[in-house]
């Protein structure tokens, strides 16, 4: 009995210090290893969606009228809008002296990011009661600053 008392209090003792070193071991990697979880998903997902520019982790929060909150994590992937604006409908057109132009009248824009764009007609050229070949020049720009 005495050697069974002795044997169990050696296998606690090894259980506590084998315990007590795991948690050492767990608290020192711990941060490595979500450093490493974190970039090896960054690269999984600019593979996947190379035109990225960030992958991030956000929070949404729903809240009803009772005050009752629900909050959850979604991923966030943003990409950057490099794509330019597209001008459609803008061509060469024949009209006669005196008459007003519509510039606007068939011309549409699109852009990818879905956002209304704003169309700019510079006819600061053109002379109305001269006969001639006026330039009348079209820009679109987006809110990342691309230019059409």
């Amino acid at each position: 009995m005495k050697e069974m008392m002795k044997n169990t209090g050696i296998m606690v003792a090894i259980t506590l210090i084998a315990g007590l070193l795991l948690g050492i071991v767990y608290q020192v990697t711990k941060e490595p290893i979500a450093v490493q979880e974190a970039k090896a998903k960054q690269e999984a997902c600019q593979e996947v969606f190379a035109d990225a520019s960030s992958f991030d982790a956000v929070e949404v929060a729903a809240v009803d009228e009772s005050g009752n909150e629900t909050v959850k994590q979604a991923a966030l992937t943003l990409y950057e809008d490099t794509e330019a604006p597209v001008i459609q409908g803008a061509a060469d057109f024949i009209h006669f002296v005196g008459e007003n132009i519509s510039y606007r009248r068939n011309v549409r824009v699109s852009d990818n990011s879905g956002e209304e764009i704003t169309l700019e007609i510079d006819s600061s050229g053109v002379n109305l009661g001269a006969e001639g070949v006026y330039p009348v020049v079209y820009t679109a720009k987006d809110r990342a600053g691309n230019i059409g």
